[in-house]
Parts: C-alpha cells; structure tokens; sequence
C-alpha cells in the first residue's frame, strides 16, 4: 500500500508516469504467464515457488536505489514477471498438495491469511511513518522492513518438502 504515495508523493512522479509503472507490471504478468506455465513443468513447482519469493522479497527496498524512471520501469517488468511466477506456483502448489476434497477450505484460509497479512503490514507501516515521519526516512524504514520480512519469509518456503507426483490413482 506504499507504493503509490512514494511513487506520487516522494518521488513526484507524474500521474502518467506512475500509471506507465502499474500498466507495465500488470502488461509483464499477462504477457508471461504463458512462457511461466511452460516453465513451471520444466523446473518444478516449488523451484519456481522459491525464485520469485526470492526476487520479491528485494523489490521494495530496490525502489530506494534510484528514482529514474528507467531503473523503475525495469522493476516493473521483472516484479510484473516474479509475481506471475510466485502466484501460478502458490496456486499449482496448493492443486498438487492438497487432496480436492480439502482444496477450498484451504484456498479460503490461505486467501484469509493474505488478507491478515496485508492489514498487518499496513498497520505496521502506518506505525513506521508515524514512527519516522512522512518522509524518506519513513518510507525508507518501510521498504527495509517489507523486504527483511518478506526474505525472512523465505526460510519457512525453504523447509516445504518436494511434491512427489502420486500418479494416478487407482481404478
């Protein structure tokens, strides 16, 4: 939820600069999921799983490295691209892992822990701009600890054992 006021505020970006930025990761998640399905079956669920938690979990403090419009284009792009790849392996996680009787009470926990998890991170944030001030400082603080919590995250994805296709079942 802090994307927007450092993009509008911080950095001053024009409204038609930051809707450019938004097009672009939304236009680099359409355009690649295709290509990621076809990766996915190559490399592995929880392979890809990993690489794009690694890759956005750098991105909110990567927004501090340089206020040019090309350096944050070219994080669009790649987070448009990560975040296709982390959604399509959270959710082919879930159909491998999951027994179908079983598939909807955990997607509605799962969506249900998002949601948490976003408040949370907002609250806390709030906490840090109050914190630091409305300032850089403040969304400074944010991004270091956005990406800390998300590379922490990644300890957790790590212990995921490797899904092992069952087969078929039996007649």
């Amino acid at each position: 939820p802090y994307f927007t006021p450092f993009m509008l505020s911080e950095l001053e970006l024009s409204y038609l600069e930051f809707t450019i930025l938004t097009a672009t990761a939304f236009g680099a998640r359409v355009f690649t999921l295709p290509f990621l399905g076809r990766y996915v079956r190559r490399a592995g669920t929880k392979k890809v799983l990993w690489r794009a938690g690694l890759a956005i979990s750098t991105f909110p403090i990567l927004w501090l490295a340089s206020d040019h419009f090309a350096w944050l284009l070219l994080l669009q792009i790649v987070s448009g691209v990560s975040w296709a790849a982390f959604e399509l392996a959270s959710l082919l996680s879930f159909f491998e892992r999951i027994p179908p009787h079983g598939q909807t009470s955990v997607l509605t926990l799962y969506n249900l822990a998002s949601a948490t998890a976003i408040v949370l991170g907002s609250a806390a944030g709030g906490g840090l701009l109050r914190f630091f001030g409305e300032g850089p400082a403040g969304f400074a603080a944010i991004f270091v600890v956005s990406t800390l919590s998300r590379a922490a995250m990644l300890v957790f994805l790590r212990q995921v054992p490797d899904f092992e296709d069952p087969g078929p079942p039996p007649p």
